[in-house]
């Protein structure tokens, strides 16, 4: 397996390092190569060479069965590529996991028609390509029609009792880059709006990326004293934030398949997002969340008031939303997926 350093922030970090969390590496033989972590141009590339040597030590030793690769868009999928170039030589099915909710814009607008023909071939000579959700496994058949596609919904484990904790009344949480396409300035503007008679109202904004644009704006909208910048946070104390909100929000402009919200409900903690990526599939707008349009400011601040203003339809929300991931989201399932395609491939589990 092959991917972003399990240690790292964001989205596919997270997916890796809750596989490993809930047993892959008990229930299979597997080595993890590290393709990418933070740091400068010299750390990237080192990181990337190191892992692709350690590849091509491993395929000519026969001690490679399969290749399994966790990319995005750009940058992260031409350097799988050239992962999936070497397993192809050395003769083992190759396994692509599209993250990321920007592929296909990537394809459409951003790859020449030579590059377009590299991802579409690359998928199509894969063994089997993983998408995250019925709707992204429909734009990458669309994109590469005779791959071999099949989806493993992201998942998360069952939530101990003993982690939730009491709400923290009024309080808005947004995790995720500080950028506009995480919606985060849609935001803070609809968060001004939904709480002008609210005081006690609290957005926490935990991510990476610079705060600087983002205090500045919630200065000049007059709500500097209720935004609360907390930088990227991961594990016992993501837990407890997410626990302690009233509400989640990632009104996105575009997502794969955020693994925030699944985090956030398995919490009962209710979401507001938008219909983008696979979104959808997970929330199903006033039944197991709120959705929004990208960009609709006025619709955003409308669902923030609703849930902080009542606290029975936020309660109803987010136990629906528990159930659903509790239902068809949970870590357990996603492994089962893997497994399934691994056993087809010829790998054998270690208590097989």
């Amino acid at each position: 397996m092959a991917g972003t350093d399990p240690a790292g922030n964001g989205g596919i970090a997270t997916v890796i390092r809750g596989y490993f969390d809930a047993g892959l590496a008990d229930q299979w033989p597997l080595i993890f190569l590290v393709t990418h972590r933070s740091g400068g141009a010299a750390t990237k590339l080192a990181t990337w060479a190191a892992a692709w040597l350690r590849l091509a030590w491993l395929l000519a030793r026969g001690r490679c069965g399969l290749l399994h690769l966790h990319a995005s868009s750009r940058s992260s999928f031409w350097r799988k590529w050239t992962f999936h170039l070497l397993g192809r030589l050395g003769g083992v099915p190759v396994v692509w996991h599209v993250h990321g909710g920007e592929f296909e814009k990537f394809f459409a607008a951003e790859c020449t028609p030579w590059q377009q023909r590299i991802v579409r071939r690359s998928l199509e000579a894969a063994f089997r390509v993983f998408s995250l959700s019925p709707q992204w496994r429909s734009r990458l058949q669309s994109i590469a029609p005779r791959a071999h596609i099949a989806v493993v919904r992201n998942g998360v484990p069952a939530c101990p009792a003993q982690t939730i904790m009491q709400r923290r009344p009024g309080m808005v949480l947004f995790m995720g880059r500080l950028s506009k396409g995480k919606g985060l300035f849609d935001l803070l503007e609809a968060f001004q709006r939904a709480t002008l008679d609210l005081p006690g109202a609290r957005l926490v904004i935990a991510g990476d990326g610079d705060p600087a644009e983002v205090l500045a704006c919630a200065r000049k909208l007059g709500i500097g004293a209720q935004v609360e910048l907390r930088g990227w946070i991961a594990g016992a104390t993501k837990h407890a934030e997410l626990a302690r909100a009233c509400v989640v929000a990632l009104p996105s402009y575009a997502e794969g398949f955020p693994m925030v919200l699944l985090e956030a409900m398995v919490l009962a903690t209710p979401a507001i997002a938008t219909p983008v990526g696979g979104i959808p599939d997970l929330i199903q707008d006033n039944e197991t969340g709120m959705l929004v349009a990208p960009g609709d400011v006025d619709g955003l601040a409308a669902a923030l008031r609703r849930l902080l203003s009542e606290p029975a339809l936020a309660a109803r929300l987010g136990t629906a939303g528990q159930q659903a991931v509790l239902r068809d989201y949970s870590v357990k399932r996603a492994l089962a997926c893997l497994g399934e395609t691994y056993a087809a491939a010829g790998i054998e589990a270690p208590h097989s």
